[in-house]
């Protein structure tokens, strides 16, 4: 796909590559809201790239991280040790518009994420429909 530039964003992170597929071009000039999961590595280019990006980050101590990363068993050995490192020293959120909570029920994660994303599209249509009377 990289070399059919069919990549809206791309990233290299942790040894591996990423991409948003470029699909998300036609959904945002149809109107549609687009929701993707990407580093922050890439957030400072996807603002240069598209209007109205809002930032989310997910944050979990790193101590209840390692602990859902063990029961899921996934990671062992070295991974599980880079692993809990990454999640030791990656915990911050820098330059984001809203920071979810996700160290307790995941639902109660979800809801902070929909409440924030519904309210962010009410805002960019109404702003967009020239109804946002509170100027921003």
């Amino acid at each position: 796909m990289e070399k059919q530039e069919k990549f809206a964003l791309k990233w290299h992170s942790y040894g591996l590559d990423y991409g948003v597929p470029i699909e998300i071009d036609e959904w945002l000039k149809g109107g549609h809201p687009v929701i993707v999961n990407v580093s922050r590595e890439v957030i400072d280019n996807a603002r240069l790239v598209y209007e109205n990006v809002k930032a989310v980050f997910i944050e979990v101590p790193s101590e209840i991280t390692l602990k859902r990363i063990k029961m899921r068993g996934r990671e062992c050995g070295e991974n599980l040790k880079e692993r809990a490192e990454r999640a030791r020293t990656r915990q911050k959120s820098y330059g984001v518009d809203f920071v979810v909570d996700n160290s307790g029920e995941l639902d109660d994660a979800v809801d902070q994420f929909l409440n924030y994303s519904i309210n962010i599209i009410h805002k960019i249509k109404n702003k967009s429909n020239g109804t946002d009377l509170r100027g921003g």
